[in-house]
């Protein structure tokens, strides 16, 4: 497994994309700009919402990006779990009425797992699926090739993917085993767990219906993003988010500064 900083992590990510026929764009504004359903951008595709529902045409109908988002529905677990935080960058990649599940499953598989990219051992990955979405399984199983004990069926709470009003859909979550020891010892202790040794990396979003117009889409699109933050605290020894590369120097330049101890 390659190891890699934030900075070089978000570099390859994007630039495995564009490699891929996607347009690289900025981080957008953290205020939504014409979008009274939020007060802050929660997540990668949030800016981008006309352009899924086809009210706007995009710069390009591939598009990657990382985007800064502030998050607070579960603010009570930050610092509690590894895995929560509430201002994070999301890696995402999205599909306006282009490609779709046949396309980019086999696109996350090959970023984190080939020697050119992340080079993750294939073992060391397990993927789950909305329970009714027989296509996205198949896809994994029999395209990719993964074996049927690294997969799970979860339900709407963990793989039905939706953020206020606005695009929603299934998705199938890809999740790193960080080893037993940061496990919680039970014996059901699987994909799904409230513990920390499991930890999701990848979403593979796909969307087709809409909250706001309580409709299906006439073409299909899809959003896709990479869980920045958490991922470079899988790939390192660090067993909590704020001790990976950039936050580590920004805290220890802050303790300096302030004459306190961390």
């Amino acid at each position: 497994m390659q190891w890699t900083g934030l900075n070089e992590l978000r570099e390859k990510y994007l630039s495995f994309f564009e490699s891929k026929g996607h347009l690289r764009l900025d981080s957008f504004p953290l205020v939504p700009k014409n979008d009274p359903s939020l007060l802050l951008i929660n997540s990668g595709m949030a800016p981008m919402k006309k352009w899924f529902l086809a009210q706007e045409e995009p710069p390009r109908h591939r598009v990657t990006t990382c985007q800064k988002c502030i998050r607070t529905p579960d603010i009570e677990r930050v610092g509690i779990t590894a895995r929560h935080g509430t201002f994070f960058e999301m890696l995402g990649n999205f599909s306006f009425q282009d490609y779709f599940k046949e396309e980019v499953i086999p696109w996350a598989w090959e970023f984190l797992t080939s020697d050119e990219w992340m080079a993750i051992p294939k073992d060391k990955l397990h993927i789950s699926v909305y329970e009714e979405d027989d296509e996205a399984y198949d896809i994994w199983t029999k395209k990719v090739g993964i074996a049927p004990d690294h997969m799970v069926r979860l339900g709407k709470e963990d793989n039905f993917w939706e953020h206020g009003s606005g695009p929603c859909g299934p998705c199938s979550e890809i999740y790193f085993d960080r080893g037993p020891e940061y496990g919680c010892g039970k014996p059901g202790c699987t994909v799904g767990c409230d513990c920390d040794r499991y930890m999701e990396v990848w979403n593979n979003v796909f969307t087709h219906s809409s909250l706001t117009l309580n409709e299906d889409f006439l073409s299909t699109c899809c959003s896709i993003f990479f869980d920045f933050n958490n991922s470079t605290l899988n790939f390192s020894d660090n067993r909590f988010p704020f001790r990976v590369t950039c936050f580590k120097d920004f805290l220890d330049t802050w303790k300096t500064l302030c004459d306190i101890g961390i």
